[in-house]
This record gives C-alpha cells, structure tokens and sequence, in this order.
C-alpha cells in the first residue's frame, strides 16, 4: 500500500446539505470533468462557482488522439519488424504521425495559455 498525500496543513471537513437533485447534478458533473466530488466541489469553491472545464475535455481529447497515433505507431512498428527492415513509406508514416501529436499539444498549449 503506498503513503497517504501529506499536506502541509490538515485538512478539515465541511458538511454542506444537498438534495437528491443537486448532489445527482453534482456528482454528474465531476464525473464529466474526471474528478472526484469533492475534489470537484473544491475547485468549485476556489475558483468562485466557475470551473474552465475546456482545459479537462481537451486533456482528455488529446490522451485519446495521442493514444490512437501511438496505435497506429505501433503497428507500422509491427509491418516493419515482420519485414525486417523499415522503408521510407513507413518512416515518412511515423515522421507525419508524430507531427501530428506535436500540433495536436500545441494546439491544446495555446488554447490554455
């Protein structure tokens, strides 16, 4: 089992009461922004009842295209090996592939900046 996070001050409870409503909408919400309730709630709180969710959705849209170019490396690694060598096409394939993922942070960089 791995440490807990130590903080540098402890935390402290604060109990808030909700309808089933508003706790479904809630929990709704953070599931949509990948985050726990309370962590959600949190940043809820801090960040004055607005969260940038753009920044959430389009992390989570960049993992995705990331993970589907690194599919598709992974198998031109696989026709290369079954040929036992790798030829321009399939090289120029992967140079376009990774270009790809670089414009794709880029984009993400400039949009949260």
């Amino acid at each position: 089992m791995g440490k807990k996070k130590q903080y540098k001050e402890p935390r402290r409870n604060l109990s808030i009461r909700l309808s089933s409503e508003e706790r479904t909408a809630l929990e709704k919400s953070a599931a949509d922004n990948n985050m726990c309730l309370a962590e959600y709630v949190r940043q809820l709180i801090m960040a004055g009842g607005r969260i940038d969710t753009n920044k959430m959705k389009d992390r989570r849209d960049l993992i995705e295209q990331i993970a589907r170019v690194g599919n598709n490396i992974n198998q031109l690694t696989r026709l290369a090996n079954m040929n036992r060598s790798i030829n321009d096409t399939i090289l120029e394939m992967v140079i376009t592939l990774m270009k790809e993922i670089k414009g794709l942070m880029n984009q993400c960089l400039r949009k949260w900046s």
